[in-house]
């Protein structure tokens, strides 16, 4: 691994504060890189590219290959910038579009992986999970961020008309993905929260 990934890291995480750009947590991202360490992942897809600071995380983990999915074209031309110069553009796909028209795509060419990483449009999560579960592997992953919505979940006096229909949606999708005869999950209230799915038999 080369110390321009790790420079670049760095850089990306300073950007993204100084400009509210909003990035993984850090207890967050170190379990994410856990379960792909863990579990041998070789092939990851990100929803939600932003400027690459998740993606080039990833990339510290040998052998690993990302495809990632940004709808913004200024972010996509940023974080295609931050790959290109920590050197790793080699393993990584670009793709800028709308998720759900990506993921239906990727899902009708057959494409594989062992991880979806999901950190795009919160009140999405359920409407992606069936082209989700066909692009991945046998016993594949899900890994579902911010499925806490800043609080909003836990605190329904904070929930407004602008909002509901985006807690409704998450709500929605956590209980498909704790239906246990369909999926293996657990839930964890760490930061703004997420949770780790192994698709049984959806």
């Amino acid at each position: 691994m080369t110390d321009k990934l790790f420079e670049i890291i760095k850089q990306v995480q300073n950007h993204a504060q100084q400009n509210y750009v909003p990035i993984v947590r850090p207890q967050t991202l170190q379990k994410l890189l856990e379960v792909c360490k863990e579990r041998g992942v070789e092939r990851v897809l990100e929803i939600g590219t932003a400027t690459g600071y998740s993606g080039l995380n990833l990339l510290t983990i040998p052998n690993l290959s990302l495809t990632t999915i940004e709808k913004e074209e200024g972010r996509f031309m940023q974080a295609k910038e931050n790959f290109a110069l920590a050197e790793v553009e080699s393993r990584v796909e670009q793709i800028c579009g709308d998720a759900g028209q990506v993921l239906q795509k990727l899902a009708d060419d057959g494409r594989k992986v062992d991880l979806v990483f999901l950190d795009g449009p919160k009140g999405q999560y359920k409407k992606y999970l069936q082209n989700i579960v066909k692009l991945l592997k046998k016993s594949g992953i899900i890994f579902a961020d911010n499925i806490l919505l800043g609080g909003l979940l836990n605190d329904e006096s904070r929930v407004t008309h602008k909002n509901r229909t985006m807690v409704r949606n998450m709500k929605e999708f956590l209980s498909v993905i704790c239906d246990e005869t369909c999926f293996e999950s657990k839930i964890y209230q760490i930061e703004d929260g997420f949770a780790i799915c192994e698709v049984k038999n959806f």
